[in-house]
């Protein structure tokens, strides 16, 4: 490894007495100057007259061409002269002319400066020679003293100085731009950073070099530099890298000299990086500017990359825990569809249950028949009917509809089903019925739940019905003669709300071919798709269209025109009914 200098040759952009020193400057690289003329006495002179001229640190080097075709070939085989003074008249009138275009047409040559000089200034006329040929300046060559020729001359050694600086701007973008391109593609952070180091050393002509970081840490910064980086280096070396390297980041400035480079550079997130670069050349002020500009560029990227990977771990972690809550969600879902089919079967069996409690039809009398359905909205619901003998010619039947709906409704069904049932087997009146039921309910209704119900008991001989209410739809009674009408409401509580409750009968008398429909509100609330309820109107014209038929058709008939007017959605409540039939045969008192 070459000896870092112990001193700080110079701050890296920092002002000193070689600051717009060029590399062909500081290596003492002269200015290439042409002398095109067929008389050598021009050439003697010449060279007297720009003998010991230097310029920016640089002397002349002067070469000599005796003829247009001559300089030609000359200007064909080098690429370094700065300012050639060109004759016109030589082996031809206009041999200088056609030398001028040859350069700046056949060798694209746009840099070397053309100071065009004749002694026969009618041969070539100077506002025509400036228009139509690309040369820089005219000079008839009895007014090129000394003194002039000096001036002409450093005017056009500035020039293509500045040419050569444009151009070597051009290319230095060019390069830079082509190696970000390729960097800002790069998403691993040791990569990007090993791409950076090939890439400034490419950029520098640099032999080797290294990348370090330092990360902020709470709120100041690790005191540990991290080697990201490193081309070109022996292990007994790093030791000697590694200490000066720390001291760049202690005194957070640049450093460069002319065989090497510290580069200091804290990026937008408060990274801090000291990039060194060996380069045996020095580095002139276009490429030192340039440099500056990449590394502001590396800095951005930097931080862009590792945002990049943050952001890859980052998804990378949510992927995971999308994927672990994935697999939780599955598991859970299995066992929740495990639990779901277990309380579907017991709710089939509980569907099971609840309708074998129910009584069956009662066996067909010659004087009446009764029947009823109840078709729940859920497994199980809260409707019921109950239907018994009392005696030879008396019958009790009743409809019930407990509040709420499912597995809750079914359970208070179930209790007062039973406490009915008890009540109405002794042969108590509707009013009396419905009065101890009542009292019964309220003593354990933790819930406040209750039961709407219409009671019933018909004497088939007296052809009456006598019945109570508990906030029930009133019954429609379909006479023989094809009218038909909603019964008077007598007046009760809904069971289970008031203890105190009490509740009165109603009674008619029946003729032979009437029907008697009992309903819960399953039937008139049956919704469709507009929201339009099924309703009383629509229920009467239903059980009037089927009053002509048996009476277990009747009835599946007008539960049918309810499925039909509901269409797609679904049953919202229990639907029940009970229907009462006396038309099998006339009364005989």
């Amino acid at each position: 490894m070459t000896d870092l200098p112990e001193d700080e040759d110079f701050l890296l952009l920092a002002d000193d007495d070689e600051e717009g020193a060029t590399a062909d400057e500081r290596a003492g690289v002269p200015w290439v100057v042409l002398v095109v003329d067929d008389d050598p006495d021009v050439h003697t002179v010449s060279r007297m007259a720009l003998d010991g001229i230097h310029f920016l640190g640089r002397r002349l080097e002067i070469l000599d061409c005796y003829s247009g075709q001559q300089a030609c070939a000359l200007l064909a085989s080098r690429q370094d002269i700065a300012v050639m003074f060109l004759d016109v008249v030589m082996e031809t009138d206009d041999a200088g002319l056609k030398v001028a275009r040859y350069v700046r047409e056949q060798l694209g040559n746009r840099n070397t400066r053309i100071v065009l000089r004749t002694g026969q200034p009618g041969q070539a006329p100077e506002q025509s020679v400036i228009i139509d040929y690309d040369i820089n300046d005219y000079k008839s060559k009895t007014e090129l003293t000394a003194q002039k020729l000096f001036t002409t001359l450093i005017t056009a050694l500035r020039s293509y100085g500045d040419l050569l600086s444009i151009a070597a701007s051009r290319d230095g973008l060019r390069q830079i731009g082509n190696v970000s391109a390729q960097l800002f593609r790069i998403r691993a952070p040791r990569d990007f950073m090993e791409q950076t180091l090939a890439g400034l050393m490419e950029f520098v002509s640099g032999e080797r070099g290294a990348i370090f970081c330092r990360e902020p840490e709470g709120n100041g910064y690790s005191r540990v530099l991290l080697p990201l980086a490193m081309q070109g280096w022996s292990v007994e070396s790093e030791a000697e890298l590694l200490r000066r390297v720390q001291e760049i980041s202690e005194r957070r400035h640049s450093e460069a000299a002319d065989d090497h480079s510290f580069l200091y550079v804290r990026t937008p997130n408060e990274r801090e990086l000291v990039i060194y670069l060996y380069h045996p050349q020095p580095i002139d002020l276009i490429r030192r500017d340039l440099l500056s500009h990449f590394v502001d560029k590396v800095a951005i990227g930097y931080d862009n990359v590792l945002m990049h990977e943050w952001q890859a771990q980052t998804n990378h972690w949510l992927e995971e825990q999308v994927q672990e809550r994935t697999r939780e969600l599955s598991e859970k879902t299995v066992r929740l569809e495990d639990a779901h089919r277990k309380i579907a079967d017991e709710l089939k069996l509980a569907h099971i249950l609840q309708q074998a409690i129910l009584p069956p039809p009662l066996p067909c009398d010659s004087r009446f028949q009764l029947t009823a359905t109840m078709r729940p909205a859920r497994e199980v619901g809260g409707d019921f009917y109950h239907m018994l003998r009392l005696d030879d010619d008396r019958v009790a039947f009743l409809i019930a509809d407990v509040s709420g709906k499912g597995v809750t409704a079914a359970f208070f069904m179930l209790r007062a089903y039973s406490i009915l049932h008890q009540i109405a087997t002794s042969g108590a009146a509707p009013a009396e019925c419905l009065t101890r039921a009542n009292a019964e309910l309220c003593e354990a209704n933790p819930l406040l739940l209750f039961v709407t119900l219409f009671f019933a008991i018909c004497d088939v001989r007296k052809r009456t019905i006598t019945y109570a209410t508990a906030g029930h739809d009133m019954p429609y009674l379909l006479r023989a003669d094809g009218t038909s009408l909603s019964l008077p409401r007598a007046g009760g509580m809904l069971l289970g709300t008031f203890e105190q409750a009490s509740f009165t009968e109603a009674s008619f008398d029946l003729l032979p071919g009437d029907r008697l429909f009992l309903f819960t509100d399953g039937f008139t609330e049956a919704m469709n798709d507009a929201g339009d309820f099924f309703g009383e109107t629509r229920l009467m014209e239903s059980l009037l269209q089927a009053r002509a038929l048996p009476v277990d058709d009747m009835v599946q008939a007008v539960i049918a025109d309810v499925q039909a007017f509901a269409g797609a959605q679904p049953q919202a409540d229990d639907v029940t009914c009970v229907l009462l039939d006396l038309g099998y045969a006339s009364f005989d008192d």
